[in-house]
């Protein structure tokens, strides 16, 4: 992989194959006054 800007979809789905459950991916809004938000994504490793 070359580049690690994905969207929140394809983030979801690269976690889910690596085993991951319950997983999410959003775009947390920007700051007023700014373009760009943050990216949380989050994904539970089972034991």
């Amino acid at each position: 992989m070359k580049r690690w800007d994905h969207e929140p979809g394809t983030w979801a789905e690269l976690l889910l194959r690596a085993g991951f459950t319950d997983v999410t991916a959003e775009v947390v809004p920007p700051p007023e006054g700014k373009r760009t938000g943050t990216l949380l994504v989050r994904g539970v490793r089972p034991a």
